[in-house]
């Protein structure tokens, strides 16, 4: 492991994270897919299809490489389009951009699209049968390598590297488990520790699963999660401790719009016993089943009115390079030895994302650590309970973080792991343009260290109405706060609702220090001006708001 490159690199990116900061401000993470439905959810019909054949949307290099890569669904400016940058100008890649047929159809079914607008929407769609041949005849590389941003196009994209013949050699096979709560919980039975779940499908089961795990009419037991089997960013996810709310949840979810699915509804919940503990999400890269761990997180969380796990701030952790030993760097889960947690979350979700049959692509997996005995002097004092795995990137913009805290960032890491093997064209020449900083596959560490402390602290809007002004106090003159990005939905003149689920994060907050104490400081000051960040005009008339 190179350490001394890795602390040059640390130190370019963080300058460079300042730099990049004067960027234009990217859009909300989750418009596309998670947040579009919501501006159908009246139920408008779709426009009537062109029927177009799907054509190969290419963006290719002025010297392009024999290697194609699909991207579906590329719409985040710090996902998808960030991957297309860097694999044209990194690999000299071919870029072939195609959508799920979930995110076809709510496109199509935007209002007052024209007939070379809905023409270029069907344009994108994914070929099928026998258009599937004349389809990548078309694109006019091999193409080697397909990256899904979205989590409700994962499935569509398995199909197509399936129908490709990319998996299981460059590709995962399909698998079902992967993105169906229930399915995974019951493909990993056995391997892994799991929360107790049960799928029911009424109230009636619930209750009778629930007063099974402690649950009581008064809430005087335990706790259970009720939640849908298929969805994100904590989506109608609930914490119930009587039986009451667990009605009122299952009735909120059943019935409800699918996620994924195009007018389909929900027809069942996984009811699951709530997991006391430290939350942690580990983000991975798999490349033919060799695992490079890039980043592991500690959620904060809490509950608001009408949100039982609202996301407060998401914060690296890591065994440190400068000194293990340096309370300033040195992870810690309550006052135990974080770097034993650390090792042993790491050994899990590599386990873990075997057993689960994810050989290739970015991981997102959440754990929840507990300590039995208080103490994790060694790996079996650490007690981890597996909540869910997400084959897709961490849904938010990690990246500078990750640059300047560890080295390097996940996006690049599964840049290389698709297109790093295809860079030579067999006749000496090499295609992609490393610069002194980057790193092939075999130069990434299997596990991160970190040589800065780094957190994104989610913006939570507190108050619901007509936006008069925002106000941010004294957070972007804090030492460690490196950038702050509040979503266009939330400025001046928008109407605002409060935030009960990380899709309704109204912004974020990239924090980077060297010093523990400093940065936890600073986070303390952000969330006490929290509440304070958003004046809603007096006197406006919700009603109004909504009149055609």
């Amino acid at each position: 492991m190179n350490y001394k490159y890795n602390a040059a690199r640390c130190a370019q990116c963080f300058l460079l994270l300042l730099l990049s900061y004067s960027l234009p401000a990217p859009s909300h993470p989750f418009f596309l897919p998670q947040q579009l439905p919501r501006f159908h959810a009246g139920g408008r019909p779709p426009h009537k299809h062109l029927h177009s054949f799907p054509t190969p949307q290419i963006t290719s290099p002025p010297h392009p490489s024999p290697s194609g890569l699909i991207l579906v669904d590329s719409f985040s400016p710090y996902h998808g389009h960030y991957l297309s940058s860097a694999a044209l100008e990194k690999y000299n890649a071919t870029i072939i951009n195609v959508y799920s047929p979930y995110v076809q159809s709510i496109l199509m079914s935007q209002p007052n699209l024209t007939d070379d607008e809905i023409s270029k929407i069907e344009a994108h769609g994914i070929p099928t049968g026998p258009s599937l041949t004349d389809w990548s005849t078309k694109c006019g590389v091999e193409i080697t390598s397909i990256i899904c941003e979205s989590d409700s196009g994962l499935r569509a994209t398995e199909l197509l590297a399936s129908s490709l013949n990319l998996s299981p050699e460059r590709s995962n096979d399909v698998g079902e488990w992967r993105r169906d709560k229930a399915l995974m919980y019951d493909y990993l039975q056995g391997t892994v520790k799991m929360p107790k779940t049960r799928l029911c499908r009424n109230e009636e089961e619930a209750v009778s699963f629930a007063v099974q795990l402690g649950v009581d009419e008064f809430g005087g037991g335990k706790s259970v999660v009720v939640k849908p089997k298929r969805g994100v960013a904590s989506g109608d996810v609930y914490k119930c401790s009587t039986t009451a709310k667990i009605i009122e949840s299952v009735s909120r979810i059943i019935g409800s719009s699918k996620f994924g699915e195009e007018g389909a509804v929900v027809e069942d919940v996984l009811v699951q016993e709530f997991v006391e503990g430290a939350e942690f999400a580990v983000d991975a890269v798999s490349r033919s089943g060799e695992v490079k761990i890039c980043a592991v997180w500690r959620y904060t969380k809490r509950e608001v009115p009408g949100g039982d796990f609202v996301y407060c701030k998401t914060e690296l952790v890591g065994e440190c390079f400068s000194d293990p030993e340096d309370d300033k760097l040195c992870p810690a889960v309550d006052d135990v030895d974080g770097v034993i947690v650390f090792e042993t979350l790491c050994d899990f979700v590599e386990e873990t994302l075997h057993n689960a049959g994810v050989e290739w692509g970015m991981s997102h997996t959440e754990i929840m650590v507990n300590l039995p005995t208080g103490r994790a002097t060694r790996k079996a004092d650490v007690e981890l309970t597996l909540i869910e795995i997400n084959c897709r990137q961490h849904n938010t913009d990690f990246a500078p973080v990750t640059e300047a805290c560890v080295g390097y960032n996940k996006l690049d890491v599964c840049l290389e792991a698709y297109l790093g093997d295809c860079a030579e064209d067999g006749n000496g020449g090499v295609h992609r343009q490393y610069d002194d900083t980057d790193m092939t596959w075999d130069m990434v560490p299997r596990r991160p260290r970190l040589f800065a402390r780094g957190a994104i602290v989610h913006l939570q809007c507190n108050v619901e109405g007509v936006v008069k002004k925002v106000d941010l106090g004294c957070i972007p003159d804090l030492d460690s706060v490196v950038k702050v990005e509040v979503y266009n939905d939330f400025k001046k003149g928008c109407y605002v609702t409060r935030t009960k689920t990380m899709a309704e994060d109204a912004g974020w907050i990239h924090l980077v220090a060297d010093d523990q104490v400093k940065m936890e400081k600073d986070y303390e000051k952000i969330m006490e001006q929290m509440d304070n960040i958003w004046e809603i005009e007096e006197g406006e008339n919700i009603d109004d708001l909504f009149v055609v």
